[in-house]
């Protein structure tokens, strides 16, 4: 065979051969779909219905390459780039076929994958055990497959610092820790075992307090990407953001209950758009990055502009099914999915719900201000009617040359109105005549009129004085960074994602990947909002599948260190399998029964799996070094926001205030494209990090040593490194230094001995005292280099850095 017949053959039998095959025989093989079978050259050069359609060396006349490369064809998941320059190349080099036909692959059907199938409960688990136990059952099962042994219990001490860091992000007192000890060896009668009831008091009690919201908001915010400024190329500030971080805050402390929360999420402004939570809660479609430049500066009608709506609305598509369906739904956006049973015209119709949203400022009422307003304002229109009334009754009384007295003051008080406030002398005028008239009446009531009537007007009066007062020392109506409702703008299915080249237009609806729910979208609410609750309402479905194994996984996340599937963000065929699926399906139909945060968490923090100690076995590290089968606790390194509020916290100086616009550890210059400098940091801002203003473009240096979240990106689990730079951050940072400081000056104020100071700090910081030899190195320490060095040694110790 001559070379170059033989290269023609590679070329075919390595790239060709498999995407006839697998991507077009289905349809132009036995089923000759418009008469056209490519499995020979002889009759895919003949052609089909539509005449020929294959020119040896030209493809550019050659209408299959054209229907491949506009995605015509196939018409569910289109050929990728790669793919279609095969073709291209192939055409041209004369379109080699071997001698033999292409043999079209068996069809099969394809098994649904297994986050799209129904929840369903084990038959073999007793599920009349406590919730608690069945976790561990379902775990138990699993390392008895695999060869493996669970953990020991944790000791007290250990198991308290865990879960209040897991539950609050914080260090316990040594007071919240001698409390939990006493009361474990009341119930036990040993300081190293575990009480169930004081524990159970325990997890009680941090889940009560507002420190729970506080830390569990944060782990939603960076599932969302929220951030406080535009970021892109002119990162301008949103100064009105914060309420939304506030709302979050205040679900979880509420135990709000999901699926109201996802609903409020997506489409509060539609369901409670007489309430706060209404707007705010819908500042989650406004959350993400935002294009400041394309969207204001370019004009209107353009393909830029066009270009900068379609990945607006990408982003918030992406946000939504990411975050609450744990599906990669963007990959559709040029192309029909690869992996997942997602066409490209279903992305589009995703995107056309949100077609008529806006961001905005929004005028909304604090929650709490917001109830006692309405009260207030209910209190001003009776106590207004009543006042009306009795002055009516006291006109009545009058006589007929009187009765003409209100009136006047009426026509004068419009007139006083209607002039200029500069025109003093005018308006002091009229004033003078209102005078007058006013004490004419006066005197003819009080000769005409019933003591008991003049009595009522004046409390009336006095009362209504009071309730206005009042109100006017209510807060002002704030706002909120959130969206507004447009009028939709057409969405067409854009081949390869290109703008210049539109298909059909498409309208609402959502995706067709789950069988039991349908995919169109019915709504009885007018607009685009109704299309975004009907979405709402379909996500939270009880049948959705996808909805409640996301959440239930993420919460399992947060408390191991690690989901049961490893992809939180991606349930599809391109994402991880879950380790344990039975016990997802459980915890997922056990979520939606409640929509309890709450009562999820005791579930998790009850069972034997999460309370057992973080010990390395070798013979379990053999089978399962990675501990992906959960033989015991996994130790964690703290989180960038929880290692920084812990230090405040050691030094004394954590401010425990919740709520309101965001503290700025940063100097700002506005400008057109402002500065954000951090090297001028403000040392006053001592709350918990959760409230810091988070600039896209300009991270907080400290906290991206320790490796936060980008407020750019949804983030479903953060990156965990040891880094040089994060040494340098914790034994270097202003921020370490100045703590250090407020530390030792702390522990010099509360005890004369050093002794007692070391011992403190030890209790502080590590939740423990130190041993003999440990106190002596530290006070030979101390005594050289001064307290604060040494608070700044122990924030560096692996035992604060770390949680067992």
């Amino acid at each position: 065979m001559a070379q170059d017949a033989q290269t023609a053959e590679n070329f075919f039998r390595q790239h060709v051969e498999s995407i006839l095959v697998n991507r077009c025989l289905e349809c132009h093989g036995d089923k000759r779909k418009g008469d056209l079978d490519l499995r020979t050259r002889l009759d895919a050069l003949k052609g089909g219905e539509s005449g020929v359609i294959l020119v040896a060396g030209k493809p550019g006349d050659s209408t299959l390459y054209e229907s491949i490369y506009n995605e015509v064809m196939p018409p569910k998941n289109p050929l990728s780039d790669e793919e279609v320059e095969v073709l291209e190349k192939w055409i041209e080099d004369g379109i080699y076929y071997p001698p033999e036909p292409l043999v079209q692959p068996l069809s099969l059907p394809e098994e649904i994958w297994w986050s799209l199938t129904p929840l369903h409960l084990a038959d073999d688990i007793d599920t009349d055990m406590p919730g608690e136990q069945i976790i561990d059952a379902f775990i138990g099962r699993t390392l008895r497959e695999k060869g493996l042994v669970s953990s020991l219990p944790i000791d007290p001490r250990r198991l308290i610092r865990r879960v209040t860091f897991d539950v609050h992000g914080l260090p316990p007192s040594p007071e919240e820790i001698d409390s939990f000890l006493e009361a474990c060896v009341r119930e036990t009668g040993s300081a190293g075992q575990v009480g169930d009831a004081a524990y159970r008091d325990l997890v009680s009690r941090l889940l009560d307090s507002p420190r729970y919201g506080e830390r569990w908001a944060r782990h939603w915010l960076d599932i969302v990407h929220y951030g406080e400024t535009h970021g892109f190329d002119k990162d301008q500030r949103r100064d009105n953001a914060w309420p939304y971080r506030d709302y979050v805050i205040r679900a979880f402390n509420t135990d709000k209950p999901y699926s109201e929360f996802v609903v409020e999420q997506l489409a509060g402004d539609a369901l409670k758009p007489g309430l706060p939570d209404g707007i705010v809660a819908a500042g989650f479609l406004a959350v993400g990055p935002w294009d400041l430049v394309g969207q204001k500066e370019v004009r209107e009608g353009t393909i830029e502009k066009k270009r900068v709506r379609n990945l607006d609305r990408d982003n918030i598509v992406t946000n939504v099914f990411n975050t609450f369906q744990s599906t990669t739904v963007q990959c559709a956006r040029c192309h029909s999915h690869k992996f997942d049973s997602i066409d490209r015209s279903e992305y589009y119709q995703l995107q056309s719900v949100f077609a008529g949203i806006d961001r905005a400022n929004r005028e909304y009422d604090d929650p709490v201000v917001a109830v006692k307003r309405s009260a207030l304002n209910g209190e001003i229109e009776r106590y207004a009617r009543m006042l009306e009334e009795t002055q009516n009754s006291i006109q009545e009384g009058l006589p007929e040359k009187y009765k003409g007295l209100k009136k006047d003051l009426e026509r004068l008080a419009r007139k006083r109105a209607a002039i200029d406030k500069e025109d003093a002398e005018q308006i002091s005028t009229i004033q003078t005549e209102m005078e007058v008239l006013i004490e004419d009446r006066a005197k003819a009531v009080t000769g005409h009129t019933k003591n008991d009537l003049l009595e009522t007007e004046a409390e009336q009066q006095a009362k209504l004085l009071d309730l206005r007062r009042e109100m006017d020392l209510l807060p002002e109506i704030g706002q909120v960074y959130s969206i507004r409702s447009l009028e939709p703008r057409p969405i067409f299915d854009l081949p390869r994602g290109n703008e210049a080249t539109p298909s059909e237009q498409v309208f609402p609806a959502t995706l067709s990947h789950i069988s039991e729910l349908p995919a169109m979208l019915d709504s009885e609410m007018d607009g685009e909002a109704g299309a975004r609750l009907e979405l709402a309402r379909w996500i939270v479905d009880s049948r959705n599948a996808l909805t409640w194994r996301s959440i239930a996984n993420r919460v399992w996340q947060y408390h191991f260190g690690s989901g049961l599937v490893d992809t939180p963000n991606d349930f599809g065929r391109a994402g991880s399998q879950p380790t344990h699926p039975e016990l997802l399906d459980w915890l997922a139909i056990e979520f939606r029964k409640t929509g309890s945060f709450k009562e999820l968490h005791r579930l998790i923090l009850g069972s034997a799996t999460y309370r057992q100690s973080s010990d390395t076995h070798a013979q379990n590290s053999a089978i399962d070094g990675s501990n992906q089968f959960l033989w015991r606790m996994n130790r964690r390194k703290l989180d960038a926001e929880s290692m920084h509020d812990s230090i405040i916290a050691v030094s004394g100086k954590l401010d425990y205030a919740m709520g309101g616009p965001s503290d700025e550890g940063f100097a700002y210059t506005h400008d057109e494209s402002p500065k954000y400098d951090f090297s001028n940091k403000t040392p006053e801002v001592y709350r918990r990090s959760v409230y810091r203003y988070i600039v896209r473009s300009v991270p907080d240096p400290f906290f991206e040593a320790l490796d936060c979240a980008d407020p750019s990106i949804n983030t479903p689990v953060r990156n965990r490194t040891l880094t040089a730079p994060q040494a340098l951050a914790m034994l270097n940072d202003s921020f370490v230094l100045k703590q250090a400081v407020e530390t030792a000056t702390r522990l010099e104020s509360e005890h004369q001995h050093k002794r007692d100071q070391i011992e403190n700090l030890y209790q502080a910081a590590l939740g423990r005292a130190p041993e003999p030899e440990e106190l002596l190195m530290l006070t030979a320490f101390a005594e050289e280099h001064g307290l604060a060095s040494l608070a700044r040694l122990v924030f560096n110790l692996n035992e604060f850095m770390f949680v067992d």
